[in-house]
């Protein structure tokens, strides 16, 4: 993947509505394969996190002795 430009909201952004049309035009940069990898990328990252944080894997919870 390459590397993306960083876009900053302007601080003086007074609304969500703002946010949200700067999150689509950052998105729709990317092609297909860039935002799933993204999406991969966070949801490792989530996974990672929880794990650190003492939560387990839903395989782990599930599994009886």
């Amino acid at each position: 993947m390459s590397l993306l430009p960083i876009l900053k909201v302007d601080p003086r952004a007074p609304s969500e509505e703002q946010e949200l049309d700067f999150e689509l035009a950052f998105q729709l940069r990317l092609t297909k394969a860039e935002r799933f990898a993204l999406m991969f990328q966070r949801s490792r990252q989530i996974a990672e996190e929880l794990l650190r944080r003492g939560y387990r894997r839903p395989f782990e919870i599930a599994k009886r002795s």
